[in-house]
């Protein structure tokens, strides 16, 4: 199938292409070693009192001995003095905001991994789950992650499984907008059984040229494909039926197969 090939990290162009090119030695001629940062938003209303810092601290010495999978570096929060972490601070105190570096070549499901153990230290750093915690209680001390791999995270998993949600969503929506005009459930059922049976030989076709390296296929493109396959397969159903009824009101047969024939072969030599 489809899905199991799916590759959400892959390039948008080959390398043939003059821009990717002209990136490639960009980078070879303006290296950086930075790697892609995910922001933890530290913040308590009121502003974040010393025993936060220090859980801050404490964090990021762990992560410095012992890093989180495909983590690239941190900077050494651990290593300043208060006086300088509070200097970081917002304007009212109450927010910090502070990067974890993680490798490039990372992709979203690598960098989600890497970000749960992030979390998981800080639950046990401070003995609460502040990511659940709403910033806007004045008690509580919540932290978020975002920047460059907490937007790459929420994006792929935006779409990851949306494939099946929009499945289920598009046949429902035109189930009943079918039944509405037709007002037949085998009418109604038709176009959705004709496009169901498309369906199940296209995703195990694309997943093969996928497997072999033919194509590229990311959780965004299935999606959009599925809408599309029922969005085209609903409306040639629709045509069929249509004129399939036409000729049997105008009676140029009477015979249902005939009539059918007809706008087959019609259809074929347009």
């Amino acid at each position: 199938m489809v899905n199991s090939e799916v590759q959400n990290n892959a390039a948008n162009l080959d390398d043939a292409k003059p821009s990717v090119q002209a990136e490639r030695i960009a980078e070879e001629q303006f290296s950086s070693d930075a790697g892609v940062p995910a922001l933890l938003v530290w913040h308590r209303e009121g502003g974040l009192k010393e025993d936060d810092l220090q859980h801050v601290q404490k964090v990021y010495a762990e992560w410095s001995a012992n890093p989180v999978p495909y983590q690239d570096s941190v900077p050494p929060f651990h290593q300043m003095p208060a006086a300088a972490l509070k200097a970081m601070l917002s304007e009212d105190q109450s927010t910090l905001v502070t990067p974890v570096l993680f490798e490039k070549s990372a992709d979203s499901d690598q960098l989600k991994e890497g970000v749960e153990q992030l979390k998981s230290g800080i639950t046990h750093e401070t003995g609460q789950d502040p990511f659940a915690a709403s910033h806007n209680s004045g008690s509580d001390l919540s932290v978020r992650v975002t920047g460059p791999v907490g937007i790459s995270i929420d994006a792929t998993g935006l779409f990851k499984n949306a494939d099946f949600k929009l499945l289920m969503s598009t046949v429902i929506l035109v189930l009943v907008i079918l039944l509405l005009i037709y007002r037949s459930p085998i009418l109604a059922l038709i176009p959705l059984i004709a496009v169901g049976f498309a369906y199940g030989a296209v995703s195990p076709l694309l997943g093969l040229m996928a497997q072999k390296g033919w194509i590229t296929v990311d959780s965004q493109a299935v999606s959009i494909m599925t809408v599309l396959l029922f969005g085209a397969g609903t409306d040639y159903c629709l045509f069929l039926i249509s004129h399939f009824r036409h000729l049997l009101k105008e009676k140029r047969t009477w015979d249902s197969s005939t009539a059918m024939w007809k706008k087959c072969t019609q259809d074929i030599k347009s």
